[in-house]
């Protein structure tokens, strides 16, 4: 996950976070045909990772920040109340951050963050696990990251609005939203639209997250909102000015391996747009 000069890929990879098929809070994770081995008898939907903790060490050397994302399409958190929530905090601290649980899928690698891709469920319990789980980061003083992936519709049908207000009541506890500018209205295809959402997530800035504009990277990547090469300059140039504008997320990093064109990928020419 970069900032305005870069490109953010996500893919998600916990599936459930509580009432999970594995011990107590113990998360439940799909990474496809990455990685399949259970971690142990009593936790066999958590998986035990050493091929992607080394994947993550060398991105990190590399610079880069690794956040394990929660939900996706077909999963979401399975809070049913603030108190889910906030026990789902400590787990995800000591399995996946910075804290000293026993159980760690990605040995000897600690990860930089989560991101709530929550695209099915309730809206109970995640404003609650986001400040449990900023508190937590905080106080350790390392710097991580709590990130949303939300719908573009302004607020998102999941991430806990209350009184009309995206992520809850927790915005300053999120860094960053990779807001989901495809499979919706207000997509590039309707510049209007499309700037409406952006102005109407941007209110967020202060004192909270900034702007990623989430983008397929193909054409088969998602239903519909794909932004051809030679319309993305101005969609860049309409947000790129704007101080809560912080780059753009592609969905998703196999697809714009597939998306060279003329040795360059759709990621890399955007990139080159947002310097």
């Amino acid at each position: 996950m970069h900032g305005a000069s870069g490109v953010r890929h996500r893919h998600p990879l916990a599936t459930q976070l509580a009432h999970t098929r594995n011990q107590p809070f113990v998360p439940e994770l799909n990474f496809a045909n990455h990685c399949e081995t259970p971690y142990d008898t009593q936790n066999p939907f958590l998986l035990k990772c050493d091929a992607i903790a080394t994947g993550v060490k060398t991105c990190q050397a590399a610079g880069k920040k690794v956040l394990i994302s929660i939900g996706g399409s077909t999963g979401s958190a399975g809070f049913q109340n603030d108190d889910d929530g906030k026990m789902a905090a400590t787990s995800v601290w000591n399995i996946f951050l910075g804290g000293n649980g026993t159980i760690r899928p990605f040995a000897g690698a600690t990860l930089d963050g989560v991101d709530l891709d929550i695209e099915g469920g309730g809206t109970v319990g995640y404003a609650a696990f986001a400040k449990a789980l900023r508190t937590l980061m905080d106080a350790s003083g390392h710097k991580y990251y709590i990130t949303g992936a939300p719908q573009c519709p302004y607020p998102d049908a999941f991430l806990g609005p209350a009184a009309g207000r995206a992520l809850g009541d927790a915005p300053s506890a999120f860094d960053f939203v990779f807001v989901q500018f495809y499979n919706n209205y207000c997509g590039y295809g309707t510049p209007s639209a499309f700037s409406d959402s952006f102005n109407m997530w941007k209110t967020l800035a202060t004192g909270g997250p900034k702007v990623l504009v989430g983008l397929p990277a193909t054409t088969g990547a998602a239903g519909s909102g794909f932004v051809a090469r030679a319309t993305l300059p101005a969609l860049v140039n309409s947000v790129k000015g704007d101080a809560a504008f912080a780059g753009i997320m592609l969905w998703d990093v196999s697809n714009d391996q597939n998306s060279s064109e003329g040795g360059t990928t759709y990621g890399a020419y955007a990139k080159t747009l947002i310097k």
